[in-house]
């Protein structure tokens, strides 16, 4: 089919008491069918006239705050979405539940992707993600949040300010940046990689309350490993037990 870009909506009519915004993913026009790839930059930026947002199937790209700042409840995205562009693209304090991006395509969530989201509540993220971009859950309310097994990087601050008490690592992880797990509640950060990701500086801004686990004999690794050896004294490590001892 031909492909097109939405760049926002009709006057609502008169009397309209509806609840749901439903960005259509194909639209037909004389008698030809059309592919909507993208939602265009501000396109919906501001709106404050539905509590639910629909992106249906078809959509790829969302530009440059192209939903941001609208007063939803709830977001449901696409299976077919391969990008987001750079932006606080769900900021709202109204968004307290994100469905369906852990279906997209999406590799990388660019920086401030989800900042100052105080609502939300529940977000998965996609199986293939690379890259959690800086400031990405910045101010969020998500209490606990699982990292793939397939990320690369997470970004500076990526979860400045979020309340997020644990962290759990996957060995993917191969760079982290400076002060990313700076949540208001962080006590305890789990590595699953033997060799150190690296990193510049700091994982957090004060790391008095925080346990730093690691795999079994990996502590002298990080104890002396560039910005990790900034929290000796704070790596533990975990060993299973079973029943015979």
């Amino acid at each position: 089919p031909r492909q097109v870009r939405l760049t926002g909506r009709g006057t609502i009519p008169a009397g309209f008491t509806g609840t749901d915004l439903n960005l259509p993913g194909f639209i037909s026009y004389g008698g030809n069918s059309y592919q909507v790839i993208e939602i265009g930059e501000k396109a919906f930026y501001t709106e404050n006239n539905f509590t639910n947002l629909h992106i249906s199937e078809g959509v790829l790209r969302l530009k440059k705050h192209a939903i941001a700042q609208g007063q939803y409840v709830s977001v449901t995205l696409p299976s077919s979405l391969e990008k987001i562009e750079y932006t606080q693209m769900f900021w709202s304090g109204s968004l307290k539940y994100v469905y369906g991006l852990e279906n997209t395509k999406i590799t990388e969530l660019p920086g401030n992707t989800f900042g100052a989201c105080y609502a939300v509540e529940y977000v998965k993220l996609p199986s293939q993600l690379q890259v959690i971009g800086s400031y990405c859950f910045m101010q969020t309310n998500l209490t606990a949040l699982e990292i793939p097994v397939t990320v690369k990087k997470i970004d500076i601050n990526a979860f400045l300010m979020s309340n997020i008490a644990e962290f759990d690592i996957p060995a993917s992880v191969e760079e982290i940046s400076p002060y990313a797990f700076t949540s208001n509640n962080v006590s305890k950060i789990r590595m699953h990689r033997t060799v150190p990701p690296t990193a510049t500086d700091e994982l957090v801004y004060s790391s008095a309350n925080v346990s730093i686990f690691v795999p079994t004999d990996a502590t002298l690794a990080y104890e002396t490993a560039v910005g990790w050896s900034k929290h000796i004294g704070k790596y533990r490590e975990e060993v299973t037990i079973g029943t015979s001892g």
